[in-house]
């Protein structure tokens, strides 16, 4: 009976023991520990319940004076069972520390290893190289009365931890991530901007390049301010392998002319050496419109959108005579009426003899010298002239025009005689007002003088 009272005595010291240490609720003891108190809990429950069934099996046997003491020691037995079983268990989590610094709670290694293996994956991916947290993430169990949070939301508080690594808008050009910014609006203002130094009012400005933006985690070395990235992708920075191309797509209109060919035809009704015209020439226009693209200021495209005849091309047409041409019909043009040196010019001159204002032209030369028809036609006048010409020589040419040959020595034709062109038809002196032996020579259109020298070929 001793030695169940005994028992029974370590059994309620080891169970009071037990419910006070669970009763502390320190956050410093060991999980193990827990372990070890909830073991010997039950192991205590378990051995109390077997020593009770032996001990009442036993108690028949004793004297009633101490079966009640019996009783008395049992019942407190009991009570302290009671008491340690109702000790509210106090749950295990795991403290995850960042470069030691507590950050969160898992609820087991498992989650913890998972979570740690989820993020040097990403954080590899994301930096291009291998990345490690064995130096920098710990993990340890802790009683505590926190709840441990869900595994996404431990990833994301791992993450932003990473000072490697930062949840910006990543500025990608062509697919390429070359930069990130805190506002995915500085992104757009900065494009903007540059487009708008290159419109121009008959071209469709914009960027060559495609520039998209998108949110999460990128390496923390590409963070750009503004100022930075507007350098970075100036079109203008040589020196910036990310600098922007600019793109300017136009309409080009070009006009092209096609000049007309002249044709001539035969017309026996005119002399030979005869032509007219009789058919203006009309040069052609053709419009051709291309669709233009530029890069940068170099034509990558250069399509025909488009090519219209706005004129069409009417050749020149020419009559010329073929009936045969007698001599004395008139060419149209002149020649020099005499060999010599042209001693006074058509217009406004300074002499003592003769007008101030010359109307012909004053060829000097030797007394006899013959003098020559400038073109065929018909002579009018020939003879002496009382108004200074002295012997003068006048023929009417096929165009209505007329020449004039004054101060000759003598004449040798007669009025209404034809004459072709260079036939002799005076010789040279000083008759009439002169000065010195010459001819003076006049072209009259309509009447009027004109300077011969724009006549004579």
């Amino acid at each position: 009976m001793k030695k169940i009272m005994c028992a029974a005595r370590r059994a309620a010291d080891s169970v009071s023991a037990a419910a006070k240490a669970a009763g502390k609720r320190t956050a410093e003891l060991k999980a193990e520990v827990l372990s070890a108190a909830a073991e010997k809990r039950s192991a205590l429950v378990k051995a109390v319940s077997e020593k009770k069934t032996a001990f009442f099996a036993a108690a028949k046997d004793i004297s009633p004076k101490n079966r009640k003491k019996i009783r008395r020691t049992a019942a407190i037995v009991l009570a302290l069972v009671v008491i340690a079983s109702s000790t509210p268990f106090v749950p295990v989590v795991y403290a995850v520390s960042y470069e030691g610094q507590e950050i969160g709670y898992v609820s087991s290694k498992e989650d913890a290893q998972q979570i740690i293996d989820d993020v040097e994956y990403q954080a590899s991916e994301i930096l291009g190289e291998n990345f490690s947290l064995e130096d920098r993430v710990s993990v340890t169990s802790v009683i505590s009365g926190r709840s441990a949070a869900e595994n996404d939301e431990m990833e994301k508080i791992v993450l932003d931890s990473v000072e490697e690594i930062e949840e910006l808008y990543g500025v990608y050009i062509d697919g390429e991530l070359v930069a990130a910014v805190k506002d995915e609006a500085t992104v757009d203002s900065i494009v903007s901007e540059i487009v708008a130094e290159y419109e121009e009012d008959d071209a469709y400005v914009s960027i060559n390049e495609s520039v998209a933006t998108k949110f999460g985690y990128v390496p923390s070395s590409l963070r750009r301010d503004a100022v930075e990235l507007r350098d970075m992708l100036d079109p203008e920075n040589e020196e910036s392998e990310y600098a922007l191309s600019i793109k300017k797509a136009y309409i080009v209109r070009e006009e092209t002319t096609t000049p007309f060919e002249t044709e001539t035809v035969s017309d026996s009704s005119m002399y030979e050496g005869q032509s007219k015209v009789i058919q203006n020439g009309v040069d052609g226009v053709s419009v051709a419109t291309y669709a233009v693209v530029e890069i940068d200021g170099v034509v990558v495209e250069n399509t025909l959108v488009s090519e219209k005849v706005e004129t069409e091309v009417v050749n020149k047409r020419v009559a010329k005579g073929t009936k045969e041409r007698p001599s004395t019909i008139s060419y149209g043009s002149y020649m020099f009426p005499t060999n010599g040196q042209i001693s006074s010019y058509f217009g406004y001159r300074n002499v003592s003899v003769g007008s101030s204002y010359h109307q012909g032209l004053d060829i000097w030369g030797s007394y006899g010298q013959a003098i020559w028809a400038a073109d065929g036609g018909e002579v009018t006048f020939a003879g002496w002239n009382n108004g200074g010409y002295g012997y003068l020589v006048v023929i009417r040419h096929d165009n209505g025009e007329e020449t004039y040959y004054a101060h000759c020595s003598s004449v040798a034709v007669s009025v209404g005689e034809r004459v072709f062109q260079g036939q002799t038809i005076a010789y040279m002196g000083a008759t009439g007002t002169a000065s010195g032996v010459h001819v003076h020579f006049e072209v009259r259109v309509g009447g009027t003088p004109v300077d011969p020298l724009s006549c004579l070929k």
